[in-house]
């Protein structure tokens, strides 16, 4: 599995795939301008942590692939 940020309308997002680059999942579908960098898979596999950016807020989090859930491990305000 293969996790990517795909960019529309200069939101950013994520999603899964198989390793072949087919069966596309959208994990994350934020639509306000939101930037999501750095994905990475947790060891199990079964959450993916990724920088996070909104405004002038940015935040280290991790989401359940299954159920979608975030949680913000980090959060830096200037």
């Amino acid at each position: 599995m293969i996790c990517f940020v795909v960019n529309r309308d200069g939101t950013l997002n994520l999603e899964i795939a198989d390793a072949n680059g087919k069966n596309y999942d959208p994990i994350t579908a934020f639509n306000n301008g939101e930037q999501v960098y750095n994905p990475k898979f947790s060891r199990d596999g079964k959450k993916i942590v990724f920088d996070y950016s909104f405004e002038e807020s940015r935040k280290l989090a991790e989401i359940d692939i299954e159920s979608g859930a975030i949680r913000y491990i980090l959060d830096e305000k200037e």
